[in-house]
């Protein structure tokens, strides 16, 4: 009971706190969007609606106006004495405070994901942190370098969603992370600027030079999975929920925006969408509404200079709101801030009480650890059912690797309803770095056609009394990406049901599992084993039955390289990205699970067939398992 009083006491003051803020922007009436009023003898932060009410001008002289993440505050440039200095104002422009930096340039000022810092350039290209608590500076020690051969990039920078590390552009222009908790670097050999994370945090959309004209590229998180996206242009920019991507195009007076729509994996569907405006390339030209349906920019508007106009995300509904200016920035939909402070099952500080709050209020939520944990559960936690998302990031540290484990070998053990350990039902979850294993049941469940675009990623999901992860009654759309899957009872992955489409696997380590690395069942096929190819891939079912593909050749080009030959039998086979792994040893059924990853984003040709060259030391009788990226788009 005490928990239980606990949990409801814990959410009247989020709710008081949400409501508090809800009332604070309606007394001081901030606006939807933040932007630059530049006149000829000074620049003035400005608010408006989207609609072209409520135009107000704050009184605050500067530029490069950010949103905080949760909208409640933003951040400036001022000019100092002899560089740039940041302001913070609360939404409605009260409030200001100095916090006494010195900036180098005015594109390269990000908030962190959580609201605490603000990253920045100083006077020297040296990456930097400043506390919008107490102004407390720390730099990172990396330079960031300039690539202007194709445009001067529109941020130099960019977090990663976790907020553990840094993306930028080194001095050689390669692509390379700072983490944030010891400063480490790891160059991505990646060549590029302007990088920019979908919200998964599972890859990112990046500008590279190809015959000295600008190319849009995505990459997978650690910089493998190269795929251009065959769209010439610059300064990407994408939506809150990552499905649609704006660029720029062309330049001078040719300069033009298009959109073009993504699918969870990066990959573009269908055609660009030209909306017919020539941005004005001032800073952050352009922001996306929060429900990432609309577009508020800065464009050309003749001798008048820059005029702020909202735009539907199709090209339709053009708005113009009759001001002129620049930096047009959406105030962002508010989110809470949660933090676990201890392994308790239950009561104050406790994950569970964590997800009980998250679940109450109507707001993403973001839950982070104050450490590493071991969580003894005692009775199954509460599913995720927030439908605005929550966010559970068990990598404290940041390195890429689990350091909260939620163990549920302590929950009471039932033949007819086994406890799983997280389940899903709402779209736009993530669950990063966690250890979930012992459980009764699953691992995790995403269950339901509400939950989509959820990702599960850099997980360890082990030994538990079904399946590592069930996807399932048309969950679509969701991603597990660099997780180990192994010594379940069951299938490593499991998605059940014809309606359940699209889910990406990729890059993950099946090992054990006491069924298959990856189980397709429903539509035309039933739970026996591994679905069988068809020929024309014309079978239906979860992830339409996607064809797996064989693996015609594999031949020792030694020094540890295998040449890899082989056909996929599926649609549109061009689409299809094939994903190599390898087995210690052969596997009963002849497919491998797929140990180890070995090469990812091999392209397919038109007519099916494929070539890979592999480098893994082989020849002591590994096998290549044959595993593809389970989608068809």
């Amino acid at each position: 009971m005490q928990g239980q009083r606990w949990a409801t006491k814990w959410v009247k003051v989020l709710m008081a706190l949400a409501i508090g803020a809800l009332n604070l922007a309606a007394q001081g009436q901030p606006k939807d969007i933040l932007f630059v009023a530049a006149s000829e003898t000074q620049s003035e932060i400005a608010q408006i609606n989207a609609d072209g009410t409520g135009l107000t001008l704050l009184r605050l002289s500067g530029f490069s106006p950010r949103w905080s993440p949760d909208g409640s505050k933003f951040a400036f440039l001022i000019s100092g004495a002899s560089s740039l200095n940041i302001a913070v104002a609360d939404a409605d422009g009260s409030n200001v405070r100095t916090l006494n930096v010195q900036v180098g340039l005015s594109v390269g000022l990000q908030w962190s994901p959580d609201g605490r810092f603000l990253a920045f350039l100083t006077p020297t290209n040296e990456l930097a942190l400043v506390s919008v608590a107490d102004g407390t500076v720390t730099s990172l020690g990396v330079q960031v370098g300039f690539n202007t051969s194709i445009g001067f990039p529109m941020r130099l920078f960019t977090w990663t969603p976790d907020g553990t590390s840094l993306l930028f552009p080194d001095s050689s222009g390669n692509l390379t992370y700072v983490r944030i908790s010891d400063k480490t670097v790891t160059p991505l050999r990646l060549q590029g600027i302007d990088p920019v994370f979908h919200p998964s945090g599972s890859f990112f959309v990046f500008v590279a030079s190809v015959n000295n004209a600008p190319q849009l590229f995505v990459a997978d998180a650690n910089g493998s999975n190269l795929r251009p996206l065959n769209l010439q242009g610059s300064h990407p920019i994408l939506s809150p929920d990552g499905q649609f991507l704006l660029f720029t195009s062309g330049s001078g007076s040719t300069l033009q925006a298009f959109v073009q729509q993504l699918d969870n994996t990066g990959n573009p569907v269908g055609a660009p969408v030209a909306l017919n405006l020539t941005p004005i390339l001032e800073g952050v030209f352009a922001s996306w509404s929060p429900d990432s349906q609309k577009i508020a920019m800065s464009v050309s508007a003749g001798q008048s200079g820059g005029q702020i106009v909202v735009v539907n995300h199709d090209g339709t509904g053009l708005t113009r709101l009759n001001v002129s200016g620049f930096e047009p920035q959406w105030r962002p939909r508010m989110q809470l801030m949660l933090e676990v402070s201890n392994a308790n099952d239950s009561g104050a500080g406790s994950l569970r009480e964590a997800l009980t709050a998250a679940n109450a209020v109507g707001l993403p939520v973001v839950i982070r650890f104050r450490q590493a944990f071991t969580i003894r559960l005692q009775s199954p936690l509460p599913p995720l059912t927030n439908p605005n998302g929550i966010s559970i990031i068990g990598d404290v540290d940041g390195n890429g690797t689990p350091d909260v484990v939620l163990d549920g070998s302590g929950l009471p053990r039932s033949r007819q309803a086994p406890a799983d350990g997280l389940v899903i039902t709402t779209p736009s979850n993530t669950v990063n770095g966690l250890v979930l294993r012992s459980f009764p049941g699953n691992g995790i469940v995403i269950d339901g056609s509400g939950a989509t675009g959820n990702s599960v990623v850099n997980c360890t999901i082990e030994n538990n009394g079904a399946n590592g992860i069930l996807i399932r009654n048309g969950a679509s759309f969701n991603t597990v990406q660099t997780c180990t899957i192994q010594n379940n009872t069951g299938d490593g992955v499991r998605i059940e049901g014809a309606s359940s489409l699209a889910n990406r696997l990729t890059r993950n380590a099946f090992r054990q599992n006491g069924r298959l690395g990856i189980n397709l069942v429903g539509g035309t096929e039933d739970a026996n084993g591994v679905t069988a190819n068809d020929p024309g891939d014309a079978d239906t079912g979860p992830n339409n039955l996607q064809n797996f593909p064989d693996i015609l050749a594999a031949v020792d080009q030694g020094g540890g390289t295998v040449l890899v030959k082989g056909r996929i039998d599926t649609p549109n086979p061009t689409t299809v990205t094939i994903e190599l792994y390898g087995n210690a040893a052969k596997d009963p059924s002849d497919f491998g699970e797929g140990e180890r990853p070995l090469a990812g984003a091999v392209s397919v040709n038109p007519d099916g067939t494929w070539t890979a060259l592999v480098t893994g030391g082989f020849g002591d009788g590994r096998e290549l398992g044959r595993v593809c990226d389970g989608n068809r788009h």
